[in-house]
């Protein structure tokens, strides 16, 4: 009699049919059933045709989708699991694309029409009543760059080393003894350096310079051995200009041209903007903003600046793109400014965004000095009353960047028992009042501590700092793997896609086990009485 189980490694035991080796409610197959739904014109119309067969983009999206959800997500990793994992050798249909394949498919093709594909499966999950656009929970989150820590580049440096670079081509410039003539033609009293008032250089100019300075000193007729000896000297200097200063000074516009409106970037990608994260680190990174409803990301967007309230406009517009409007958006204080304001009301959208002092407001907190809400307005005469019972009479009003500012300012306030919680510094206490962001506040607040306000409050945080946590914590989103802002928005998209199929499966599954533990426990109490019936005959018989 044997003592062991057969063990013969000369056999096939995996069967010809990998179906049968999962489970009917496995997430792969949901993964896979919901985009067969879906409809991939925009991705077959990727492949013009021509040369080799092509893998399908069916199944390519399939692999990368449940790739993100088993936290494999590197394109060596996922071309090693489609040889050796059943559930992506059924998912791939037994395909074998290699690392390159993948890795092209994902930087390249997929950004075609991923968003059309998010867009597809958002329409899947209201179709099952899972979201409905009422309420959009909107933040931003800090994910580092795939870019080398030391590798930055600030915009004051190279400011500062550009004009120093420039100063020194001056200098050399200066002893050219044969050109100060041409240069007293060409500027004049004005120096080469760049300043705010005389002539802006660039490298090309430069260039262009030292190129006609070389062909007149080549030109150049020595009169004596003296007129030789400079015409060496300034051969050399030029040769010096060319050589040393003139890549630096190229370099040092080409870091301006990259920087564009930021104050830095990474060398190892270009697109990344150092900033500040949690941990209280500089890193190049990239600021998220996501928006969700439910617990499913309905929207998210890529930015270079590290202040939500700069983001939040582009961010619902790329949301309006997609054919999404909410009826209300609720955001932390990050998000309250007067242009946001004028966003929403513009679209109708209800206004749930806190302000900086929400909740100092909210609290009725008391801060050392004296705020607007302070300060009582008269209607009458059009000017602020102190706790003291002084006027505050307006000044003037002025346009800043199109928006209007009034100005109010008191008399000496010297003899004031308020004066130090009141007046900065100065004997006068001065306002500064823009009436349509305060409209726009009282609005807010009147909407946030409402009812439903509370309500919404409540559910911001669990809503989309769930989602976040659990991206970088449970999908390992913490660092992205593609360089550039194009190539991480499609690799974000890909984890939010990821992050909505698997949401949607635990739902619909939560929903059968509950649906089934009841039926089964009506089942119970039926098989019970059936038993029981089965036994009493059985008894009856025997006796």
């Amino acid at each position: 009699m044997n003592k062991f189980k057969t063990y013969d490694q000369n056999q096939t035991y995996l069967p010809l049919d990998l179906d049968s080796m999962i489970s009917s409610n496995h997430l792969v197959r949901f993964i896979n059933d919901t985009i067969n739904k879906i409809d991939m014109t925009k991705a077959f119309a990727c492949y013009p045709g021509g040369g080799t067969t092509s893998y399908n983009p069916v199944m390519m999206i399939k692999v990368l989708v449940y790739g993100v959800v088993t936290s494999v997500y590197s394109s060596r990793k996922l071309a090693e699991t489609l040889r050796r994992d059943i559930h992506f050798m059924w998912l791939s249909g037994m395909n074998y694309p290699d690392f390159r394949t993948l890795s092209n498919f994902r930087s390249g093709r997929l950004r075609a029409f991923l968003d059309d594909v998010f867009t597809q499966v958002l329409l899947i999950c209201e179709e099952n009543g899972f979201i409905n656009l009422d309420n959009y929970f909107v933040d931003g989150t800090f994910i580092e760059a795939n870019a080398n820590r030391f590798s930055h580049v600030w915009r004051k440096n190279t400011q500062r080393y550009k004009q120093q670079k420039l100063e020194k081509i001056q200098q050399l410039l200066n002893q050219v003894e044969l050109v100060e003539q041409q240069e007293n033609q060409h500027y004049g009293e004005k120096d080469l350096a760049i300043t705010g008032d005389g002539i802006k250089i660039n490298s090309k100019e430069v260039a262009k310079s030292i190129s006609e300075l070389n062909e007149k000193l080549n030109n150049f007729k020595p009169a004596n051995p003296e007129d030789t000896k400079k015409v060496r000297k300034n051969k050399r200097i030029l040769k010096q200009i060319n050589d040393d200063h003139l890549p630096k000074l190229v370099e040092y516009e080409e870091q301006e041209e990259i920087l564009g409106d930021r104050n830095s970037y990474s060398k190892t990608d270009n697109d990344a903007t150092f900033m500040r994260s949690k941990q209280d680190q500089l890193l190049a990174g990239y600021n998220v903003m996501a928006g969700t409803e439910n617990q499913f990301i309905i929207g998210y967007s890529i930015h270079q600046n590290a202040g939500d309230v700069a983001n939040f406009i582009s961010h619902m517009d790329s949301l309006a793109m997609k054919g999404f409007v909410p009826n209300n958006v609720i955001g932390d204080s990050a998000f309250g400014s007067l242009k946001n304001y004028e966003y929403i009301d513009k679209y109708g959208i209800g206004n749930y965004l806190k302000y900086g002092y929400f909740h100092r407001d909210l609290k009725g907190k008391q801060e050392p000095y004296f705020m607007l809400k302070d300060f009582k307005y008269n209607y009458d005469k059009d000017c602020y009353i102190c706790k003291n019972n002084r006027e505050l009479k307006f000044v003037n009003t002025r346009s800043d960047q199109g928006v209007i500012i009034k100005s109010y300012k008191s008399e000496n306030c010297t003899a004031c028992q308020y004066q130090t919680m009141c007046c900065k510094g100065t004997n006068e206490r001065s306002l500064q009042v823009n009436e349509v962001l305060e409209m726009y506040k009282k609005e807010a607040y009147e909407n946030l501590t409402s009812e439903i306000g509370i309500k919404l409050r409540k559910q911001r945080g669990v809503d989309v700092e769930t989602i976040f946590g659990d991206l970088k914590q449970n999908l390992k989103l913490r660092r992205f793997l593609l360089r550039g802002v194009f190539k991480v928005r499609m690799e974000f998209g890909l984890y939010s896609l990821a992050h909505n199929l698997k949401k949607m499966h635990k739902k619909i599954s939560n929903a059968i086990s509950k649906t089934v533990f009841i039926l089964s426990k009506t089942d119970i109490i039926q098989l019970k009485q059936l038993l029981l019936n089965k036994y009493l005959q059985n008894y009856a018989f025997c006796c």
